[in-house]
């Protein structure tokens, strides 16, 4: 959790993280660049941020998408109703979705689901913001299913992958959230850069020259995934 000074933040941003990454790996020096530069940017400094992890491999890790959006959710009940720890009584107005790869499925999820995401939580959802969305799922997931319980459902094709974009699709024809931002990178050899389009998504998306793993990691806060930022949280 890294919490603002200048002000009591009405908005907090939820960063969840995708497959074998971890709460703060996954995001490399970002972190340390929100919590040194966050308060002198007019933008950044409307925020709190919260870095969210979960377990992909082995027996304990996550089976489905629901799992992750289940943890996003009670992450985002606890803040928008005033239970997050550290700031109990205190709660938030605005919630703003980052994910990156796994973790981004597990927010469409969550979104899409009036009985996952009731309305109460929903209408706090400011925007949401993608890294390497893998909307056809992944060639490499024919490899990862032998080690992670979630690894079957992200094959392109998999019975979860399809129903998820027909939750999406239904769920977006029935309650609009914030259009989704996107960045892809071109040299992303995981997701891929020529991908399906999904309900919701804003077009045509970003695209960054990096791979799968950097799409989200800045060098410094001028670099491409701040401004990335900067424009959904904006």
């Amino acid at each position: 959790m890294i919490r603002a000074t200048a002000n009591e933040s009405r908005g907090i941003a939820i960063f969840v993280h995708g497959f074998n990454g971890s709460f703060l790996k996954t995001w490399g020096e970002l972190p340390e660049l929100l919590y040194r530069h966050a308060d002198s940017d007019p933008v950044f400094a409307e925020w709190d941020f919260l870095f969210i992890g979960y377990t992909t491999l082995g027996p304990t890790g996550i089976g489905c998408f629901s799992h992750i959006s289940g943890l996003i959710h009670t992450e985002m009940r606890d803040a928008t109703s005033g239970h997050l720890a550290g700031r109990v009584n205190m709660p938030y107005q605005r919630v703003a979705l980052l994910g990156h790869s796994l973790g981004t499925l597990g927010i469409r999820e969550l979104v899409a689901s009036a009985i996952q995401c009731p309305a109460p939580t929903f209408k706090t959802i400011h925007s949401i913001g993608f890294f390497g969305s893998p909307l056809n799922g992944s060639l490499l997931a024919h490899l990862g299913q032998w080690v992670a319980p979630i690894g079957g459902a992200l094959r392109p094709g998999s019975r979860e992958m399809i129903q998820l974009q027909r939750d999406v699709s239904a769920g977006w024809q029935a309650r609009q959230w914030p259009q989704v931002n996107l960045v892809l990178g071109t040299e992303d050899m995981v997701v891929g850069p020529n991908l399906y389009n999904w309900a919701g998504d804003l077009q045509p998306p970003d695209y960054h020259a990096v791979d799968h793993s950097l799409i989200c990691k800045p060098l410094d806060f001028s670099d491409k995934p701040i401004d990335f930022l900067r424009r959904v949280l904006r």
